[in-house]
C-alpha cells in the first residue's frame, strides 16, 4: 500500500493537543503522533497500516490500537468497515475557531469511499457529490461506498 499523501489539512502537534482535551483525554505522544498521520493521509488507514508507519518512532502495534479505538470512541477519528473485516480510520477534520465561541466544531461533511475489488486500496472521493432521493424508505444514510476497479489495477 503506498504511503499517506501529505495533504494541507495536516494538524500540528499544539492542535492535536487542543483536539486531545476538548475530547477529554490525555495528550499521549501516541495519540497525537496518530492523530497527525491521519490527518496527513489522503484515505483511511487500518491498525496496521497505523503501526507499520509508527514503528519507527518507537509505537508498539496495541498501543496503536487502543489508542485508534479511543479516540474513533470519542469522535476525533472516523471508523469505516467496508465488508472486508478490516477496520479504517480516518481524520475528522475540524473547523477554525468561531469568533462567537472561541471553539471548534467538527467537519461533519460525509464524503463516498471507492474500494478496488482487486488491490482492496480505498480512496476518499472527497470531491464527489452524491445526491439520494428523498424516500422514507431509505431512512439516513450514514455511509456511501463505491466498488470497482482502480486506475492501477485495469
Amino acid at each position: 500500500m503506498p504511503a499517506p499523501k501529505k495533504t494541507s489539512g495536516a494538524v500540528s502537534v499544539e492542535s492535536a493537543r487542543e483536539q486531545l482535551k476538548a475530547a477529554a483525554l490525555r495528550c499521549t505522544p501516541s495519540r497525537i503522533a496518530i492523530l497527525r498521520l491521519l490527518s496527513q493521509s489522503d484515505q483511511p488507514l487500518s491498525h496496521s497500516d497505523v503501526a507499520e508507519r509508527l514503528r519507527e518512532s518507537g509505537f508498539d502495534p496495541s498501543t496503536a490500537y487502543r489508542a485508534l479505538i479511543e479516540l474513533a470512541d470519542t469522535g476525533l477519528l472516523i471508523r469505516l468497515d467496508i465488508g472486508d473485516q478490516i477496520r479504517r480510520y480516518e481524520f475528522k477534520h475540524v473547523t477554525p475557531k468561531t469568533a462567537a465561541t472561541g471553539k471548534r466544531a467538527h467537519d461533519d461533511r460525509e464524503h463516498p469511499h471507492f474500494v478496488c475489488l482487486d488491490c482492496g486500496h480505498v480512496t476518499c472521493l472527497t470531491d464527489v457529490t452524491v445526491q439520494l432521493p428523498k424516500s422514507r424508505a431509505v431512512g439516513k444514510v450514514t455511509e456511501i461506498l463505491l466498488r470497482g476497479h482502480c486506475v492501477n489495477c485495469l
